[in-house]
């Protein structure tokens, strides 16, 4: 008999599925670990910014590649899913080792919105920027000062 962890990992699994086959590309599953999946590796294909340069310029990149670990304890509020940026990216909410701040993550949010509200934090989505509990300053000043050019895209 499945334990209520399978359950929940084998239901995540089959609507981040069904979310990248009517992404029409946007999102793409490169791969998955476990059966059913614990962890996974994303492609989004959206504008976010890799960099700025030294003049203040954003940088764009339209692939980020993400991984998601779901832990042993998941989906336990204590135990939320841990993601980690494969590819540059210069965002409030990305630690310089490219571990991904989540702020406040719930039970309730299963792996295919959380893999939106990721798509929208690529993107720069206000909806997913506080910039009061950043885990990059530097990104956040920018962001501050340069608001009229956020989002940096409108994917869904």
């Amino acid at each position: 008999m499945a334990s209520a962890r399978d359950i929940r990992l084998q239901s995540d699994y089959e609507s981040l599925q069904t979310l990248a086959k009517g992404s029409g590309g946007t999102l793409l599953i490169d791969s998955t670990r476990g059966v059913p999946p614990s962890e996974y590796v994303i492609t989004y294909r959206c504008r976010g910014i890799e960099s700025i340069t030294e003049t203040g310029r954003p940088v764009y990149r339209t692939v980020h590649k993400v991984r998601i670990k779901l832990p042993a304890k998941y989906p336990a509020p204590f135990a939320p899913p841990q993601v980690e940026v494969l590819t540059p990216l210069f965002h409030p909410h990305v630690y310089p080792n490219r571990t991904v701040c989540l702020g406040v993550w719930q039970t309730s949010e299963f792996l295919d919105e959380l893999a939106l509200r990721l798509g929208l934090m690529l993107q720069f989505d206000r909806r997913c920027l506080n910039i009061k509990d950043p885990a990059n300053e530097a990104a956040v000043a920018w962001a501050q000062k340069n608001l009229i050019l956020l989002p940096t895209d409108s994917c869904t």
